[in-house]
């Protein structure tokens, strides 16, 4: 068997000749945000040689405490990768990650206490109503195709890193502001259109203020 100082050094030798671009590819591709068809389920693991036995969302949840009764006794002619293989084949595992409280989530993965989360990943703590998104944390809702939302954000659409926000559209980089359009690094801003880098403004469209009246006629 070989020692864990062997793998070690041959992940040194690996990334000598990784590129830098290419390592940070590679770190988020540790983060699971495809589907798969897998055993008639929808699930975070490919149909392949690696894929561990599934049963359903329900039924891993209902027999959790049982996983830690499955063993083996250790092979010390095979890899400890040889070992895991075999003991990871046999623990029954939910297509997708699912904890807590949930309803409506089985389209989704890495879900804890959310509920209506549709083709979605990583969806934590309070959150309703969240399609084709990834990272919304902490009480948002309404959120579609957007990533990164987070503190009570809500009604977000095809927007990135937003922040107790509400009604942002086609924005990115946008903390503590509402119905706020096309617009990118904004904080504590309301009424804005095609605005960039705003602290504190209202009524704005590229970063031109007008009236309350002359801005819903433009808007």
């Amino acid at each position: 068997m070989k020692d864990l100082k062997y793998w070690q050094n041959k992940i040194k030798e690996k990334r000598k000749k990784t590129f830098v671009m290419d390592f940070l590819c590679e770190l988020p591709s540790w983060c699971t945000l495809n589907f798969y068809k897998n055993q008639n389920y929808m699930s975070r693991y490919p149909d392949s040689q690696r894929s561990p036995k599934l049963v359903s969302s329900k039924e891993f949840n209902k027999n959790r405490d049982s996983i830690l009764e499955y063993w083996f006794e250790y092979d010390f002619e095979k890899s400890l990768f040889k070992n895991f293989e075999k003991l990871y084949k046999t623990v029954p595992l939910s297509p997708t990650i699912l904890q807590m409280a949930w309803e409506n989530t089985e389209f989704s993965d890495a879900v804890v206490a959310s509920s209506n989360c549709y083709l979605s990943n990583i969806i934590i703590q309070d959150c309703y109503n969240i399609f084709y998104s990834f990272q919304i944390v902490n009480n948002c809702k309404d959120i579609f195709n957007s990533a990164k939302v987070v503190n009570n954000s809500q009604v977000i659409y095809f927007s990135t890193i937003v922040s107790e926000s509400m009604k942002i559209f086609f924005s990115k980089s946008i903390i503590v502001s509402n119905n706020i359009r096309f617009s990118t690094n904004l904080k504590w801003c309301s009424e804005c259109i095609f605005c960039n880098d705003l602290e504190n403004k209202s009524y704005q469209i590229n970063n031109r203020e007008y009236s309350k009246d002359q801005y819903k006629i433009k808007k």
